[in-house]
């Protein structure tokens, strides 16, 4: 589902004339830098994350992606907030609403 969004984006920032790269991130590892970011998951997240199998490995996704979304949510909440472009206003809202549905989901499944 981020495909999409990430290819419009990335179509925003060209017509805008704006640079498509993150600022900051010659030389540093992807992990390490996405890591920073709210929501996103360390190297060592993911490691221990690997290291798991069965209701342990289930429980401990669901965990880190509720995380993840909420993450996306503070995000969209921030685009709306400041944002001015009319289709990324809608975008964010988009975003926001169907990662919330996902959370919930994802919380009903682990019984919260």
């Amino acid at each position: 589902a981020q495909d999409p969004e990430i290819a419009q984006m990335t179509a925003w920032l060209e017509s805008w004339g704006q640079p498509v790269d993150m600022p900051g991130m010659e030389g540093m590892d992807d992990m390490e830098h996405m890591a920073s970011m709210e929501g996103m998951m360390s190297a060592e997240d993911m490691a221990n994350l690997a290291s798991l199998t069965g209701a342990d490995f289930d429980t401990a996704w669901a965990t880190m992606m509720i995380e993840h979304h909420e993450g996306a949510i503070a995000q969209g909440e921030a685009v709306k907030a400041a944002g001015s472009s009319p289709e990324a206003l809608a975008l964010a809202d988009q975003i926001t609403t169907t990662q919330q549905a996902e959370i919930d989901q994802m919380r009903e499944l682990l019984g919260n």
